[in-house]
């Protein structure tokens, strides 16, 4: 199981670490293949025996491990799921593209915008307040203190 946090990085939301492959070769991606490779390389690190039982001094396993039609299958499963969860990750950071003015543009320039474009709360509330009163047929009416 791995554990991944979403980080806030050069401006941009993503996965730490990635799930896809990276230039470090430190993904979710990258980790599973060096496990998958580091398995398959065992092949080669044990000596074959001969079938009189005698230690050869040369060979290995490597092309019985080629030969196995069962192990690509499962690499290619990984590689399917890893795919699907690549996805599925990226569907999940797309939920924050909605926000991303928050992080994309620098927050002094943006404060700035905000005042000198943005509207004032109190005028905005009584817009809001009249339209619900007009759609609702509502009478306005001045409040009485008493």
């Amino acid at each position: 199981m791995f554990d991944l946090k979403i980080d806030l990085f050069d401006r941009r939301v993503q996965f730490d670490p990635s799930v896809a492959s990276n230039a470090n070769e430190s993904g979710i991606r990258d980790i599973i293949n060096k496990i998958v490779r580091d398995i398959i390389a065992l092949a080669t690190k044990m000596q074959r025996l001969d079938s009189q039982g005698q230690v050869q001094t040369s060979g290995d396993y490597l092309v019985e491990i080629r030969d196995q039609f069962e192990l690509f299958f499962s690499i290619q499963r990984i590689s399917s799921s890893l795919d699907d969860m690549e996805t599925v990750c990226a569907k999940f950071l797309n939920q924050y593209d909605n926000f991303s003015f928050l992080w994309e543009k620098e927050l002094e320039t943006a404060f700035k915008e905000f005042l000198e474009t943005g509207k004032d709360i109190q005028e905005t509330f009584e817009e809001d307040l009249q339209k619900m009163i007009e759609q609702n047929g509502w009478e306005k009416e001045d409040p009485q203190i008493e």
